[in-house]
């Protein structure tokens, strides 16, 4: 990235692995499951298809983009 100086967002260098599910039950969502099988067990555990459950990735992807383009157009890195 490059900034003026101190324009940065200022944080420990490190990074969160998160993951969020309606899964009450262990084991259905799990951070050291492939994407392939989280997707496959939540769709399971809701009783939907997975197909349906793929518009929360998309729209995750998406919403990064959009952040990264209104700090790219605004120059407020502290965005980012």
């Amino acid at each position: 990235a490059i900034s003026e100086k101190n324009n940065l967002f200022k944080a420990p260098e490190t990074y969160m692995e998160k993951i969020s599910s309606k899964a009450k039950e262990k084991n259905v969502v799990d951070l050291d499951h492939t994407v392939k099988k989280n997707i496959y067990n939540l769709s399971e555990y809701l009783n939907k298809k997975p197909e349906n459950l793929t518009a929360c990735i998309i729209m995750h992807a998406l919403a990064n983009l959009l952040l990264g383009c209104y700090v790219l157009i605004t120059g407020n890195f502290g965005y980012w």
